[in-house]
């Protein structure tokens, strides 16, 4: 079972008036505008450490944000109901051991048939590699999903997690920072 939310930082929640509805997510309102058809938008941002001995393995390493639901002590970081999960930037630092016998690292929402924000092949999770998307150019080994690079973000009510694919039998422990707003749908 996955651990939840390690020590995802302070999610900074806050709102703002200025996505149009029905508009793409990098549209902003004008000042003197006069259309009052804006939807709150939530932003979050956090920053978790994942252990080496988390790596381990195949399948969700760690939950960044849980499922749409009820808020608990167990589960304080949650999407909010009728919302989705939009990612702006992510950057990850690994430190230490490389990474061996696993496919590939994932940032994705929780759907069945998960949504990918990032995809950093195991080739390119080495020691002291500081990868920040989105970017320009190519970087090998490192995908961007076109949930990051069109802003269509995840499914609704979906959380977003760390995930592997392939079984890691070692690798190193890694930063993970993260922001992005939530979008009502």
């Amino acid at each position: 079972m996955a651990k939840s939310l390690l020590a995802f930082s302070d999610v900074m929640v806050g709102t703002h008036k200025s996505i149009p509805i029905g508009v793409g997510a990098q549209a902003s309102a004008q000042i003197g505008d006069t259309d009052n058809r804006y939807e709150d938008i939530l932003e979050f941002m956090g920053t978790v450490t994942v252990p080496a001995a988390t790596v381990l393995g195949t399948g969700t390493l760690l939950t960044l944000l849980a499922d749409a639901g009820p808020l608990s002590g167990a589960i304080p970081k949650r999407v909010p109901k009728g919302y989705k999960v939009c990612v702006e930037d992510i950057q990850v630092l690994f430190s230490g051991t490389a990474w061996t016998l696993g496919t590939d690292l994932r940032i994705s929402d929780t759907s069945a048939g998960p949504v990918d924000f990032l995809t950093i092949a195991a080739s390119a999770a080495t020691a002291g590699v500081f990868y920040r998307a989105p970017f320009n150019g190519a970087i090998a080994g490192v995908t961007l999903g076109g949930a990051l690079t069109s802003n269509s973000g995840g499914a609704v009510d979906k959380g977003l997690v760390i995930r592997a694919t392939g079984t890691f039998t070692a690798g190193s422990a890694f930063t993970v920072w993260i922001r992005g707003y939530f979008v009502k749908v």
